[in-house]
C-alpha cells in the first residue's frame, strides 16, 4: 500500500514537471514511479509510467530512447 502512495505521488510530480515545461525532471519522477508500482506489482500503472517517459524522452529530443520506452510500456 506504501509504495503505492508513493508511487502516485512521484507521478503527479511528474505530471507537474511536465506541464512546467521540465522534461527532465518529469522524466526522473516517472522512472521512480515506475518502479514503485512494479515493487506494488501494477503492471498496467508501470505501463503508463513507461508511455509517460517515453513522452519526456521524445520532448527532449531522445528518439531512440524514446521508441525503447514506448515499446516496453
Amino acid at each position: 500500500m506504501i509504495f503505492r502512495l508513493q508511487a502516485e505521488t512521484q507521478s503527479l510530480l511528474g505530471n507537474v514537471a511536465h506541464e512546467r515545461g521540465k522534461p527532465a525532471g518529469a522524466e526522473a519522477r516517472y522512472r521512480r514511479a515506475a518502479g514503485l508500482f512494479e515493487t506494488a506489482q501494477d503492471t498496467a500503472a508501470v505501463a503508463y509510467q513507461l508511455a509517460a517517459i517515453g513522452q519526456t524522452l521524445l520532448d527532449q529530443g531522445h528518439l531512440t530512447d524514446a521508441v525503447h520506452e514506448l515499446r516496453a510500456a
